[in-house]
């Protein structure tokens, strides 16, 4: 496979001649990723200077970021229903479109105090970027949002993100219970899965006690899917805040473009659940 995606990107590109040939520049820019190690590691593993790490990390990001887009594809009706798993046969699913979640990614603390008050979860006690990220029944990522200050409302980065042009009259989202953007998708006739909250009542009604077992039981097939792009170390670094802002970046910032290529190399992996439930 490896292969097959080199020559996938030297079909539509030619890298810089550097020291590196270009086998090893990707073999680089995935390290970076999906190991996450930092500059320095790099260029001391492959015998170059940080600036080439860079320079070769950000022009190979570019190409893969504005190539990888057409492994993430909005599923029609029809499509989804044809590769419905098990796990989502009941009728309590018809008609479910994705999985929403939204997850933020550390950054380092931006030294302008606009853009420190910007970026600061209080959810997560440190300055962060939010992303919406929206999974298919069968584990594959259809949408991935741009990267937005953590101080940004979920309701916020789902209005911004041109999720809402996507959705249909009769589409099902699931969702966790912070998710409160009810009302926006009920404007475009789709409905939003949650489990019930017990707030203020001493037990749920039985039929609730159901429908919230059910949600539970199909969530671990989510998490597994959510976790398949956690997993790019990446993610679990705190990210230089270049990442975020970085001179030459135009329509996308960096953490934009990771994103894309690690949803794009999430999807091109075996499905987590097939159409007859297994794994």
């Amino acid at each position: 496979m490896f292969s097959a995606f080199l020559q996938l990107v030297l079909s539509v590109w030619e890298p810089c001649a550097v020291c590196l040939d270009p086998e090893a520049q990707l073999i680089l820019v995935l390290m970076r990723l999906r190991l996450g190690l930092l500059t320095q590691d790099l260029a001391c593993r492959f015998g170059v200077s940080n600036s080439t790490v860079s320079d070769i990390f950000h022009a190979w990001l570019d190409v893969l970021a504005a190539n990888m887009t057409r492994f993430i594809v909005w599923p029609s009706r029809r499509t989804l229903d044809a590769n419905r798993p098990a796990a989502f046969k009941d009728t309590l699913f018809d008609g479910l479109a994705g999985i929403i979640d939204c997850t933020e990614v550390f950054i380092q603390r931006p030294t302008l105090m606009t853009a420190r008050s910007q970026t600061y979860s209080n959810y997560k006690h440190h300055n962060t970027v939010k992303l919406l990220v929206v999974i298919s029944p069968s584990g594959a990522i259809t949408f991935v949002s741009k990267a937005w200050g953590g101080r940004t409302s979920d309701k916020e980065v789902t209005l911004r993100s041109g999720l809402l042009d996507k959705v249909s009259q009769g589409d099902v989202f699931l969702v966790d219970r912070g998710f409160r953007c009810n009302d926006m998708f009920a404007a475009r006739g789709a409905t939003l899965l949650m489990p019930s909250l017990t707030k203020k009542r001493a037990q749920l009604p039985g039929a609730e006690v159901t429908t919230s077992r059910k949600l539970s039981r199909v969530r671990i097939h989510v998490e597994r899917a959510i976790q398949r792009l956690k997993v790019f170390r990446i993610f679990q670094t705190v990210l230089p805040l270049n990442f975020v802002r970085r001179a030459g970046d135009k329509d996308f910032a960096t953490m934009d473009k990771v994103v894309v290529v690690c949803s794009a190399l999430v999807n091109l992996q075996t499905p987590i659940i097939n159409s007859r439930g297994s794994n």
